[in-house]
């Protein structure tokens, strides 16, 4: 990485940003703002008042569009697009700013259906409210909106038959007998009912009523029940109609859906370039900024630089030591992998890349623990699936995470020739033992003892690349001392001890083994013991931290011991598949007993390959971090971050 730095003429600043966002090859470092405002003058003011207007702007608008285009991939994703090309051009990108408030009229035009949309939804429901209502009603030859006279009042609703002789006696007894009470259309439980009395009763007739629940009809309008009903059916009709013509308009809308993301990704890169308008340090007349660039690509970009505007430019060449932002760059296989270094943190400059060593011990780690052809099958071809014929995006987050499982799937299907797992024993318990699927190396179910130990051993080994990658990184800074005191004597000690302890089950009688691994030991923790500490000058501690780096044995031993969980992800993947196949088999027999087995297959074996997929992802992962890293990797840097069109919904086309 080199660090650029720019001086030109302020009138040329936006240009100058806007090659570089093309360019996409600079991280600009950002400067003291403050300092920047105070080195402008009014109309620069004036003009920085503005850029911020606009960029509040293009920020509202884009957050409108994305919810719109959220609304639309949600409700509408089965509407086809107008064009299906989601690869443009950097031109085709940028062209859409003349064609912005058309865009931006389709976004309104939407927003006005789905309020309309919205609110004939409301009017639906209160109308059918009103027919839910009306429908017991409909043989009532009455005119609800005449229900008063000059001196008498009619309260139309529903009454519970054994409250009628109940409220007859309380109007004898409050001496409104004045009052009448008729049965429109009698029920099972209630009586839809009309109670005339005379205006000055109607208080007293109102707290009757509410006592025996007579439930008032809620509904004035002028007509009868039936005729009501029946107009408000048009009604509903109508707002069916209207809202069909509505979703057809969004449809519509929904068709052009790629100028949407054509217009939402313009804005992104406009607040991309808004945001590094501000962080040049700005004078009446002049601008400067500085950025990190690739080394690879530093002296042509100066070059264009000088070429096409009236600049001074310095790159600078950076050091190992120098802090800089890192970027990665693999060949393809271990860049499938580079996605699970990504996610934990980026290495320090002081440092080799560690993705050439993780790839191919999680490519092995991940396919142990899956280990069955049919599962390793379905994941490579559902992940091929995606990028030879979706044509996933590789480059994106998720387009890597397909990659990587493309090939841990080719992983797991070798693994499953190895251990003898097709579908779990699918073949053997559908074929009543008739078929049996071989494997080449040794079956786990069957000798898991073997399985822990080979599980410890490859631990061992990728203990050991961890401090191969330590060795070439301290080869490479210039620290071999430290190869040969702090490393190889590790090499010896653990070597030593594997020899001590299983040394004997080799059967090897020309020499013995035992021996040979003892000194081995002894050896290299006497190197331990007195290099450990040797930036120390007392004699004492050095032997002291000598002493506590001999501890290390421990925390070597917990490493090779955590790699039984690759016995115990094998066992598990095994045993859940046999689970489902023997569930199968027993309601397998007749038509319906085959249907039945082959859904139990179908939906059990997806169900593991997620839950063993998921884990042997996690796990494999896990080991990489915890135990791998630990032997070397220190961290602490941050990954290349450089001022480019950055789209979220399209992909821009390279150049040719």
């Amino acid at each position: 990485m080199d660090k650029i730095k720019i001086l030109g003429l302020r009138k040329e600043k936006s240009s100058v940003l806007q090659f570089l966002q093309k360019q996409g090859v600079v991280e600009l470092i950002e400067t003291d703002i403050s300092e920047s405002e105070l080195s402008i003058g009014v109309e620069e003011s004036k003009q920085l008042l503005t850029l911020q207007t606009r960029e509040a702007e293009v920020s509202r608008n884009q957050t409108r569009l994305n919810s719109a285009i959220q609304t639309l991939e949600t409700k509408y994703a089965n509407v086809p697009q107008e064009s299906t090309d989601l690869k443009i051009s950097i031109d085709d990108l940028l062209s859409v700013k003349e064609r912005e408030s058309e865009v931006l009229d389709l976004l309104d035009q939407m927003k006005s259906v789905e309020e309309r949309k919205i609110d004939l939804a409301a009017e639906r429901e209160q109308i059918q409210r009103e027919q839910d209502i009306l429908y017991d009603w409909l043989k009532v030859e009455i005119d609800l909106q005449q229900t008063s006279t000059q001196r008498t009042l009619v309260f139309l609703g529903r009454l519970e038959k054994s409250a009628l002789p109940e409220l007859e006696q309380a109007l004898t007894e409050h001496s409104l007998a004045e009052t009448a009470i008729l049965t429109l259309k009698s029920g099972d439980t209630f009586d839809l009912t009309a109670i005339a009395t005379l205006r000055e009763h109607e208080l007293a007739i109102n707290q009757l009523l509410k006592q025996y629940n007579f439930n008032y009809l809620p509904i004035k309008k002028s007509g009868t029940p039936d005729q009501i009903y029946q107009s408000n059916e048009c009604k509903i009709n109508e707002i069916d109609e209207t809202v069909v013509e509505l979703e057809n308009t969004v449809k519509s809308i929904a068709a052009k859906r790629l100028d949407l993301y054509l217009l939402s990704d313009y804005y992104a890169v406009t607040l991309e370039y808004y945001s590094a308008s501000k962080i040049p340090e700005d004078t009446l007349y002049t601008f400067s900024l500085e950025g990190f660039i690739p080394r690879e690509v530093s002296r042509e970009v100066e070059k264009k630089l000088e070429d096409n505007f009236t600049v001074l430019v310095k790159v600078i060449e950076l050091e190992p030591e120098d802090e800089y932002p890192i970027l990665l760059k693999n060949k393809p296989f271990a860049g499938a992998f580079q996605t699970i270094l990504e996610m934990f943190g980026a290495p320090s400059t002081r440092e080799i890349d560690p993705t050439p060593g993780l790839a191919p011990f999680t490519f092995m780690f991940f396919g142990m623990m899956l280990s069955d052809v049919g599962y390793g099958l379905l994941l490579t071809i559902g992940c091929a699936y995606l990028i030879w014929k979706v044509k996933i995006d590789t480059s994106t987050e998720s387009g890597q995470l397909v990659r990587m499982l493309f090939l841990c799937g080719i992983s797991s299907t070798l693994w499953g020739f190895v251990f003898g797992g097709f579908f779990g024993d699918m073949l053997t318990i559908m074929s009543g033992s008739k078929i049996t699927f071989p494997y080449i190396w040794f079956n786990p179910m069957d000798e898991p003892q073997k399985l822990l130990i080979w599980s410890m051993i490859f631990g061992v080994i990728h203990l050991f690349g961890g401090m191969v990658m330590k060795i070439i990184n301290e080869i490479k800074f210039g620290k071999i001392l430290n190869v040969f005191l702090d490393i190889i004597p590790w090499f010896l000690i653990i070597i030593g001890l594997g020899l001590m302890l299983g040394g004997s089950s080799l059967n090897i009688s020309t020499f013995d083994v035992d021996v040979i691994g003892k000194w081995m030991a002894i050896v290299g923790a006497a190197i331990v013991l007195l290099f450990a500490g040797r930036e120390k000058k007392n004699i004492f501690s050095r032997l002291i931290t000598g002493i506590g780096g001999l501890y290390g044995v421990i925390n070597y031993l917990g490493d090779i011991l955590s790699y039984t969980r690759v016995l115990a992800l094998v066992l598990a993947t095994s045993v859940i598949a046999t689970v489902v196949n023997f569930l199968a088999s027993m309601v397998s027999g007749g038509i319906i007993g085959w249907i039945f087995a082959v859904v139990i297959l179908i939906g059990g074996h997806l169900l593991n390959l997620s839950l063993s997929g998921l884990s042997a992802y996690v796990h494999s992962s896990r080991l990489q971090y915890v135990e791998f890293f630990g032997q070397f990797f220190e961290g602490g840097g941050r990954f290349f971050k450089p001022l480019k069109y950055k789209t979220n919904y399209l992909k821009i086309k390279e150049d040719k």
